[in-house]
């Protein structure tokens, strides 16, 4: 074997050739998750399935009416929005 390829043999062997057919390797960049996104997370996440127990047991339990129909609607659209969020929130972060 020339010097060469002994030489690029144990760069590979390394692991510090991370290359692949002339492709770019990939950084991984770490994002700090601060205790103020975990409580908004948290919020949002804690009325997201709070909107959608109440639904669910709207629908389930309560005698079909305008008002019951009216406060199932609002669930519905606030568990929406709450959905909408977290994946907003989580989205703003991986980015």
């Amino acid at each position: 074997m020339t010097e060469h390829g002994v030489a690029s043999a144990a760069k590979s062997a390394s692991g510090q050739a991370s290359q692949r057919a002339g492709v770019p390797s990939r950084v991984v960049k770490v994002t700090d998750i601060t205790p103020r996104f975990k409580l908004v997370f948290a919020t949002v996440l804690t009325i997201t399935i709070v909107c959608l127990l109440l639904n669910l047991v709207i629908v389930l339990v309560a005698p079909a009416g305008a008002s019951a129909t009216s406060f199932a609607d609002t669930c519905s659209t606030a568990f929406k929005w709450g959905f909408g969020a977290i994946v907003g929130l989580v989205g703003g972060k991986v980015t």
